[in-house]
C-alpha cells in the first residue's frame, strides 16, 4: 500500500527535478548529456532529461493506475454490500402478525377442536396458496392464526378457516394484517 504512494511521488519528483534543470545551474550538466540506447535491435540517442522525464511519467502513471484499478475493486465490493443491507433492510422489516377471529355460527359451548382446524391465505395475483399456523384464541370459540413474513405492505386477497371434521369454511377478502380497516357506524 506505501508502494503505490511512493512510486507516484518519486515519479513527480523526477518530473519536477527535470523541468526545474531548465531554471536552475545544475541543470547545464544535464542540456546536452545525451544516452545511446540499444535494446531488442533498436538503436536510439536520447538526452538524459528526455529519459528522467519519460520514467517519471511512467512511475507516475503507474500509481494513477493502481490507484484507479483498486478502487474500481472498492466500488464493487461496495456495491455487493449495499445489495446485501437492501435484503437485509426487507428481511427486517418482514414480521409475525397474529389475527384473532370468531368464525360465524360456532357455538361457544360446542367449539371445533384445534386440531381439525386449517388456515391457508392468498396473496394477490398469486394461485399458490400459504399456510397459517393456528393457536388457540381467548375464547373457546376463537383462534388466533399467525402470519409470517409480511410486511407493512402486505395484502391478503384471501383467507380460508377450514374446519376438516365437518368440512365448514369461512372466509375473509382483500385486507391488510397490519392496516386494520374498521367500518364505523352512525350513532344515533
Amino acid at each position: 500500500m506505501i508502494t503505490d504512494i511512493i512510486v507516484p511521488l518519486l515519479g513527480i519528483v523526477i518530473i519536477i527535478f527535470c523541468v526545474l534543470s531548465f531554471f536552475f545551474p545544475y541543470g547545464e550538466k544535464f542540456v546536452d548529456k545525451i544516452q545511446k540506447i540499444k535494446m531488442f535491435g533498436v538503436d536510439m540517442e536520447v538526452s538524459i532529461l528526455t529519459l528522467f522525464i519519460v520514467v517519471g511519467v511512467m512511475m507516475s502513471f503507474s500509481g494513477i493506475y493502481l490507484h484507479i484499478s483498486n478502487y474500481e475493486e472498492k466500488i464493487k465490493k461496495a456495491n455487493i454490500e449495499k445489495e446485501k443491507a437492501k435484503f437485509a433492510l426487507v428481511e427486517a422489516k418482514k414480521m409475525e402478525v397474529k389475527i384473532v377471529v370468531v368464525p360465524e355460527g360456532v357455538d361457544e359451548n360446542l367449539p371445533p377442536k384445534l386440531a381439525d382446524i386449517q388456515c391457508e391465505y392468498w396473496l394477490p395475483g398469486d394461485d399458490k396458496s400459504f399456510k397459517a399456523d393456528i393457536i388457540q384464541g381467548f375464547s373457546s370459540n376463537s383462534f388466533k392464526i399467525i402470519i409470517k413474513d409480511i410486511t407493512p405492505r402486505t395484502h391478503i386477497s384471501k383467507l380460508l378457516l377450514r374446519d376438516i371434521s365437518n368440512n365448514t369454511s369461512w372466509i375473509i377478502k382483500d385486507f391488510m394484517p397490519l392496516e386494520p380497516s374498521f367500518k364505523l357506524i352512525k350513532e344515533k
